[in-house]
């Protein structure tokens, strides 16, 4: 019998092109219209996290001139790719084997040439492996640093909680000036509850830059 993964079974590629205007900022991109959630293949469509997230970064677009970015749960990239008309090079990331597909078929697409597309699983040293081991060959030189880590609606599911946040808290370790962005849609109070507990023990503060509602973007902190 040949070996799948469960995922297999609801996996949909039927992108479409999609046009997203951020203002001054025009954003193509792949993605899917619709998306099946029974499994974790949520990152194939654009969530409004990651709207409220690139239009933050076209109205603050100083704080994103000539950075590094790194972005967590890329799913599609909108918000990485909105990103990298400012930045000096983006690393748009996920672990999904078919969300990697599209972001690199949206980096091939964009044809951008300070957009790189890479594998990675939250946890110890998942910073650490692109700021001193080079992990990225020459996307990410010896010397540079990760100036900022941001993700759009990374919070999602409750098991993945401990690795994002010792993500964010490692970043922050490696570079106490590092800029984290969480764009975060509330939806369980649940998931709230014990993010908000995990934080406090890893003495991460969240300062609130924008709320609508249910959707926020937080600046993340170490106390």
């Amino acid at each position: 019998m040949t070996d799948f993964e469960v995922g297999d079974l609801f996996v949909c590629e039927d992108y479409v092109l999609e046009s997203f205007d951020f203002g001054e900022v025009k954003q193509k991109a792949y993605c899917l219209k619709s998306s099946v959630t029974d499994f974790d293949l949520t990152g194939q469509i654009v969530w409004p996290a990651a709207i409220a997230l690139g239009k933050y970064i076209v109205d603050n677009k100083e704080l994103f001139a000539g950075k590094n970015i790194v972005e967590l749960g890329a799913g599609a990239g909108v918000t990485g790719l909105v990103a990298a008309h400012y930045a000096k090079k983006v690393l748009l990331t996920d672990y999904m084997d078919v969300v990697l597909q599209l972001l690199k078929k949206n980096e091939e697409y964009v044809q951008m040439d300070n957009v790189f597309v890479d594998k990675i699983s939250w946890g110890e040293n998942c910073i650490k492996n692109i700021d001193t081991e080079n992990k990225f060959g020459k996307k990410f030189n010896n010397d540079d640093k990760v100036d900022i880590v941001m993700g759009a609606d990374v919070i999602f599911w409750p098991e993945s909680l401990d690795g994002l946040l010792e993500t964010l808290d490692e970043a922050l370790e490696i570079n106490p000036d590092c800029l984290v962005l969480i764009s975060f849609y509330s939806r369980v109070k649940h998931t709230n509850t014990s993010l908000f507990e995990k934080m406090e023990k890893k003495s991460l503060k969240r300062e609130t830059i924008f709320n609508d509602g249910d959707q926020y973007i937080w600046k993340i902190t170490k106390q």
